[in-house]
């Protein structure tokens, strides 16, 4: 479009807009190459679009008007399969045909209480699972005891940081607040540079990013009115141990 030919472009890549995030940047910029292979990509989006969605819908539509359908009707390349597997999924409902089958339950009464306990046999025919009972000596009462107890430490990390699915999940399903809500308070918020960018999906953070929040997290604590242990400070722990100050 500029007349431009045969210069060597190279591509910022960042993930904030930190001003040594930024220098960062432009101090390692990238070939185009991986680029100029999205854009063919959007490009192949754009006439699959054209080619399926435009035309398709104003020639189902007219042929559906041939047929007395007076409405317009929308083809897209993505939106008419996905119907389609809507559609087959929905047929499936209707034509589900409920079968029987059996279990055994049992109800079980201890030094400190009663519960309900399952097996994790299930069968549709009656037999096997009498069979079953009759194999192992089981009567409608029966008397039994603890015969070992397994105790096992188990460890669990913390969860990752949220990305905005993530925390549009959380927050519709606590606050019921609407994707778009959270969306806008989130940008809100990055405008005044209390979260990352809000637009992407992973829900890790630059090392720059680290740096701030251990420089800074105990201002974080004292501002939310929490406090919480700092399981590690180092930058190449897994950054999992920095979740609670996403939540």
């Amino acid at each position: 479009m500029t007349g431009a030919k045969n210069k060597k472009i190279k591509r910022l890549w960042i993930n904030s807009l930190e001003v040594d995030e930024v220098r960062k940047g432009f101090n390692n910029l990238q070939d185009n190459k991986k680029d100029l292979l999205l854009y063919y990509e959007a490009k192949t989006r754009q006439i699959s679009d054209w080619l399926v969605g435009m035309n398709g819908s104003r020639l189902y539509t007219l042929l559906l008007q041939q047929k007395g359908f007076n409405e317009s009707l929308s083809i897209g390349r993505v939106q008419s399969p996905t119907v389609y597997l809507i559609y087959q999924r929905q047929k499936e409902i209707e034509n589900f045909v409920s079968t029987p089958f059996y279990e055994i339950m049992g109800n079980f009464t201890a030094k400190n209480g009663t519960y309900i306990g399952k097996t994790k046999i299930k069968s549709d025919k009656k037999e096997e699972v009498l069979q079953l009972l009759e194999q192992h000596n089981i009567m409608e009462k029966n008397e039994g005891f603890v015969k070992s107890v397994t105790k096992k430490e188990k460890r669990t990390k913390s969860p990752k940081l949220h990305a905005l699915s993530t925390l549009q999940a959380v927050a519709n399903r606590r606050w019921r607040y609407s994707p778009a809500n959270v969306l806008k308070i989130v940008q809100g918020l990055y405008e005044k540079k209390l979260v990352t960018y809000p637009r992407t999906d992973t829900q890790f953070i630059t090392d720059n990013e680290f740096a701030y929040l251990a420089d800074n997290v105990e201002r974080y604590q004292q501002i939310a009115g929490v406090s919480f242990p700092i399981v590690s400070p180092r930058c190449n722990h897994y950054l999992g141990d920095w979740a609670s100050l996403s939540n």
